[in-house]
């Protein structure tokens, strides 16, 4: 059995289900991100994980025993909020021991930890102050210590960096997981930010309607999206149908396949003809975008698909494109669509799997 297992979970909020038959398994040390959409019941995973939601069925494991039935207080699991949840009339150092003095531990063993606490999340020198005194990124970490001082056996976090600026909040996801790289504590996130969820998971759910479409790790789930819904939702996704040229020299749409954006190739259009059965066909580019080192270009296929792709800085310099320019664009690896059961609607296509498998 996994560390933290959930079997058959059902909830419903006033006649509505919001999540069917959920199961999840979760590896000890491991820090699993739910990933998915506003509304997709990712916060009331997490919710009914630690006792603080109702389910109307299904079964909770922690670490081998089940634990539907314990009170929130006895569950041993601790919650990051987004918005800290900070008392603002107590100091760092009381609102960091006061899970440990809702335990009953004493005077000296919370010294002692509080010391560690405030060492592991780099706020040494800063126990007097309050909330208020503290930058957003400080109090995050201050709710993080309180969270992680009585040693709970799982810590949930609940879009826990949503409410800091960008910096910030990579800056603190990355002392998180330093934290649980040191500690080895098992850890489940909630996110509706991929960049956050790819850097931050060892294994990453992808959620939506109240159910878990894929879990994997991050690579595979990039690289080879087990249902349409994951297909488009994680990364930027083309689907298209594959280009195919004719004997006749004119273009038609073959089986509809998923490509990657780093995975297409576009160059000017020069006057040498496309060849019958290449994966090159030609197109418009309509616009393109400045995203610091890379470009991404939309162009529009002569089959009239929209696709997006990516080039370096340097090499879109070099290149000349403009916007309206004919341009020949050849597609690199690609994959079959999945069907809603997560098969594949053919062989994969592309490069061949032995070749993926040396890479990897």
């Amino acid at each position: 059995m996994s560390y933290l297992e959930l079997k058959g979970i059902r909830v419903s909020y006033d006649g509505q289900t919001i999540i069917d038959g959920l199961d999840l398994k979760v590896e000890e040390g491991s820090i699993l991100a739910i990933l998915g959409p506003s509304g997709c019941g990712k916060s009331t995973t997490l919710r009914v994980i630690s006792g603080l939601a109702t389910k109307d069925g299904g079964e909770v494991w922690l670490d081998g025993r089940r634990i539907d039935d314990l009170p929130v207080h006895k569950r041993r699991i601790g919650f990051v909020f987004q918005h800290y949840t900070l008392f603002p009339h107590m100091t760092v150092r009381k609102n960091i021991e006061f899970g440990m003095r809702m335990k009953g531990w004493s005077e000296k063993k919370m010294k002692k930890q509080l010391k560690v606490m405030l060492k592991l999340v780099g706020l040494e020198g800063m126990e007097d102050r309050k909330p208020h005194q503290l930058s957003g990124g400080q109090q995050q970490r201050v709710a993080l210590a309180r969270a992680l001082a009585p040693e709970p056996k799982l810590l949930l976090l609940d879009e826990p960096f949503g409410a800091l600026d960008a910096k910030i909040r990579r800056n603190v996801r990355r002392h998180v997981k330093r934290i649980q790289q040191e500690t080895g504590l098992t850890m489940l996130f909630v996110t509706h930010d991929q960049e956050e969820a790819f850097e931050m998971g060892t294994n990453i759910a992808v959620m939506n309607k109240g159910a878990i479409e894929q879990n994997d790790l991050p690579r595979n789930l990039y690289d080879n999206p087990a249902t349409p819904f994951v297909a488009r939702f994680v990364g930027n996704m083309n689907i298209l149908g594959l280009p195919t040229v004719g004997e006749n020299g004119k273009v038609k749409k073959g089986a509809e396949v998923m490509v990657r954006p780093e995975d297409i190739h576009i160059v000017k259009e020069g006057p040498e003809p496309l060849r019958a059965g290449s994966n090159a066909t030609g197109g418009v580019l309509i616009n393109y975008f400045f995203r610091g080192p890379i470009i991404e270009i939309i162009t529009e296929l002569d089959d009239e698909d929209i696709i997006t792709s990516i080039m370096t800085k340097s090499d879109f310099v070099a290149s000349g494109l403009r916007r309206s320019h004919r341009v020949k664009v050849t597609i690199g690896r690609y994959q079959p669509l999945p069907t809603k059961n997560g098969s594949r609607n053919g062989k994969r296509n592309g490069k061949k799997e032995e070749e993926e498998d040396e890479e990897q």
